[in-house]
């Protein structure tokens, strides 16, 4: 049975998010703030009107993830002296996403596990950007942006069409051959990667983000960003092999070698990530 919400619906239901949610009239002056020259001063001011998301932040830059020797006790102080200024935006906005979309109407999403892959693609992604070829090499930070939204739209279409999703969920279960974006296009004739580069437009996100949401599964793009797209694919192939495995000689690598990343250097990346893993599924817990 197919579902009764179309394609051309669920396109208008996601352009219809110009603004987030009226009861967060706090977030949408923050996220402007996002998107302007601002100094590390000027943000935690912002970050500050929102009480929840400065508790938030100063609770990550405390976290075992970024294990400091000395306390963050202020939102300026997270900024300057640990998470520095994109990142801060990376993870602001990650904050407000979760909550402007809660998922709990639909029984087949599970917020832990969505957010655990976000975060660990994110760090992965920035891992791999930092020793990718000078002459292909993007922004770390952008990456791990990139990576912890690459699969937003997952969690909008959750929020939006729970009962599609839930059926997408329950067969993507039954099927794992399939992919969960083929089992969307099966049922819903549509995809999370559509959904979540329409909502990174509409919310004026860096191009880097909504082309990254949109292109990171076509290995054969190679428009702009595509660099990012390719480390936020193989980012997000490893973190989901690391979710569900225990034993890292079973992992397999996906070729980055077009961007200088030898294999040597890729299974450092993961051996490094795996023994701070505790500490990514601690900062995911903080977003679910």
């Amino acid at each position: 049975m197919q579902s009764t919400v179309t394609p051309v619906d669920m396109a208008h239901g996601i352009r219809q998010l110009r603004e987030l949610p009226p009861v967060h009239e706090s977030h949408q002056r923050l996220m402007s703030v996002l998107n302007e020259d601002t100094d590390a001063r000027e943000l935690a001011s912002a970050i500050e009107t929102c009480p929840e998301i400065a508790a938030r932040v100063v609770g990550l830059a405390c976290s075992a993830y970024f294990a400091q020797r000395i306390p963050c006790r202020s939102v300026h102080d997270a900024i300057v002296r640990v998470l520095g200024f994109r990142l801060v935006n990376s993870l602001v906005i990650g904050i407000v996403m979760s909550g402007a979309f809660p998922s709990h109407r639909c029984p087949g999403f599970n917020s832990h596990t969505f957010w655990s892959s976000s975060v660990l693609s994110a760090t992965v992604a920035r891992s791999l950007a930092r020793i990718t070829a000078p002459h292909h090499r993007p922004d770390a930070d952008d990456c791990f942006m990139c990576g912890l939204l690459h699969n937003i739209g997952v969690l909008v279409l959750s929020h939006l069409y729970p009962r599609e999703m839930s059926r997408v969920f329950t067969e993507a279960a039954q099927h794992p051959e399939c992919t969960l974006m083929e089992t969307e296009a099966r049922i819903l004739q549509y995809d999370h990667t559509q959904g979540g580069a329409t909502l990174a437009q509409r919310w004026q996100l860096p191009p880097a983000v909504y082309t990254v949401i949109a292109r990171h599964r076509d290995a054969d793009y190679r428009g702009e960003f595509w660099q990012s797209c390719m480390l936020v694919n193989a980012a997000a192939q490893i973190a989901a092999q690391m979710l569900t495995s225990d034993i890292e000689g079973e992992l397999q690598f996906p070729d980055v070698t077009m961007l200088g990343i030898a294999a040597e250097d890729f299974a450092a990346v993961v051996q490094r990530t795996g023994k701070s893993l505790q500490g990514v599924l601690e900062l995911a817990g903080m977003f679910a």
